[in-house]
């Protein structure tokens, strides 16, 4: 058939296929292991030392009284892999950090996944930084942490440390995430193969054949083709730009 002998063709074909492969190969390569945590929003002000009266302290578990403003953050940290994260696989410290110079005054665990089972602890290292441990962390499970500290300003939050293969890594959280994305982009995928076999069969049928002006129908196939492949390009560089993820809690 003379449309098999387009380069046009044959050059388009090649690039779903490629794409197809690199899709396949790229949602395979996610890690394994994974520890991945999210941050909400601003945190809470529990305490404004601007507006506080003279009759209103607060003091720490040490006695000191509380002269900067209080503030209380939630965050989730879970296990974003395939597989479970063993002791052994730790390499280094999973360390909750408060980067900015603040004191923290209070911490605990106030959600998790599968309660009781994963044993989630943690464990003061110093002024501004926490320790995670557990027992069991399967894929999915995940806990939900409150830190309150204070501060003149609301601080950031880090998560260190090294699980075999992977460092922790922040994950943003929208919607479906991930999973949402790879749907999308197969289906464009399977949009252009459709399209391929309903352009095949279209020209096997020998009465519209002897009509077909091979130019027009290599343009239009080409300008098709050319759309699917930029609107499933622009999916896939959402996926590598923007660390999309779903969390359990």
């Amino acid at each position: 058939m003379r449309i098999f002998k387009s380069n046009i063709f044959w050059t388009l074909f090649g690039i779903v296929a490629a794409v197809a492969v690199s899709q396949f190969y790229y949602t395979r390569s996610i890690a394994k292991n994974e520890i991945a945590y999210f941050v909400y929003g601003e945190p809470l002000k529990i305490y404004d030392s601007s507006v506080s009266s003279p009759q209103i302290k607060i003091i720490a578990k040490d006695s000191m009284i509380v002269h900067d403003n209080v503030y209380a953050a939630n965050m989730v940290i879970w296990n974003n892999g395939r597989n479970e994260i063993k002791e052994e696989n730790i390499r280094n410290d999973i360390v909750i950090n408060l980067v900015d110079s603040v004191e923290l005054l209070d911490f605990r665990i106030v959600k998790e996944v599968k309660s009781g089972v994963s044993g989630f602890e943690l464990s003061k290292v110093n002024n501004n930084d926490i320790r995670l441990g557990w027992d069991y962390f399967d894929p999915d499970f995940a806990c939900e942490i409150q830190l309150v500290y204070s501060g003149s300003h609301p601080a950031s939050i880090q998560v260190e440390g090294y699980v075999l293969g992977n460092e922790i890594v922040y994950r943003e959280v929208r919607g479906n995430g991930t999973d949402s994305m790879i749907s999308i982009s197969l289906f464009l995928l399977l949009t252009a193969l459709v399209y391929i076999v309903f352009i095949i069969f279209w020209l096997l049928n020998k009465k519209k054949r002897e009509t077909i002006n091979f130019k027009k129908v290599e343009i239009v196939f080409a300008s098709i083709m050319a759309l699917i492949m930029v609107l499933y390009f622009v999916i896939l560089g959402f996926q590598y730009l923007f660390v999309f993820s779903d969390m359990p809690l």
